[in-house]
């Protein structure tokens, strides 16, 4: 939503004090449209004042938003907005099926599973798949996002975060989808049954193995990279022969990547992510088959970090 953020203090702290007046103060079960407009309708406001590109989801916008505050009053404004956002339900449409979540629990899923919605599309334009888990699944953007565009007849998701699967068992019921959807809560892939098999495995894991900003550690972080090795390690007893198996990365081919939003590195890793990630591809069972940058877009949150690496699971 904020592509640049050169604001006056001035003009900053006012576009705080109406929002922090907007918000409501009790939580609520319910989703106010009204309220989410409202918001929408503050920033255009603000528009030109202050720079804003409303392009990006709310989560994020508040993230980069921040990044402009020095002023200590913008900062304690800033807070107690996202202390308010917290208690309040947000609602994503993939075509007719809406998902449910909170703000903090959007990790960027609510404009990049768009994009692994058209990657699988475009590398397997003959395949509806079976059953589809998503790792890593916070409210389950991705999968549900598959799902409503028919690319699978089922979806499984599994989270550490209860809080997360939560809001993927409201989005369940809400839309009536007991009969195509799961949701398994557990460490890793601890918490899904034995006997459960897919065709497809989707995710966006943790991107970072060192990060020097984090906002928020349980989306952001997978130190030294143990996330990644206990899923390449436990996943192939999991899935079906010719299962594809998809997860998005952050410049895997770089140390140190950088960020426009900070002089300091990123990330620290010992090494290029990929060269790492190789080695458990191949010990785990499964085939490397593509590493593929999409197409940039200002939609996508990092959009322009982000690879995906492909692998196939033979059945050898």
């Amino acid at each position: 939503m904020f592509k640049e953020l050169k604001t006056e203090t001035t003009k900053g702290i006012n576009l705080l004090k109406e929002l922090n007046n907007l918000l409501p103060t009790i939580s609520t079960d319910t989703y106010d449209e009204d309220l989410i407009q409202n918001i929408q309708s503050l920033f255009i406001k603000y528009k030109d004042d202050l720079h804003l590109s409303l392009d990006i989801s709310l989560y994020e916008s508040f993230f980069e938003l921040s990044n402009g505050f020095k002023e200590k009053e913008m900062i304690i404004y800033f807070i107690e907005i996202l202390r308010k956002l917290k208690r309040t339900w947000l609602v994503k449409d993939f075509r007719k099926l809406k998902v449910w979540y909170k703000i903090h629990l959007d990790g960027g899923g609510t404009t990049y599973s768009n994009v692994f919605n058209r990657l699988i599309r475009e590398q397997f334009p003959n395949r509806t798949f079976f059953k589809t888990l998503e790792w890593c699944s916070g409210p389950g953007f991705i999968g549900f996002n598959l799902l409503a565009n028919n690319l699978t007849q089922y979806i499984r998701l599994t989270d550490l975060n209860s809080e997360a699967t939560d809001c993927a068992k409201r989005t369940i019921r809400e839309n009536q989808l007991e009969n195509r959807a799961e949701v398994y809560w557990g460490d890793n892939l601890n918490g899904i049954p034995k006997d459960e098999k897919f065709d497809l495995v989707v995710a966006s894991p943790p991107w970072a193995y060192e990060i020097n900003n984090d906002v928020n550690a349980m989306i952001s972080s997978d130190v030294k990279w143990k996330l990644h090795e206990a899923f390449y390690t436990q996943i192939r007893s999991y899935l079906f022969p010719g299962a594809i198996v998809c997860l998005s990365c952050f410049e895997p081919f770089e140390k140190k990547p950088e960020v426009s939003f900070q002089k300091e590195p990123w990330d620290n890793r010992p090494e290029e992510p990929i060269l790492i990630f190789k080695k458990m591809i191949e010990k785990g069972g499964l085939v490397l088959r593509n590493i593929c940058k999409p197409e940039y877009s200002h939609e996508a949150h990092m959009g322009y970090g982000v690879y995906f690496i492909f692998c196939e699971y033979t059945g050898h």
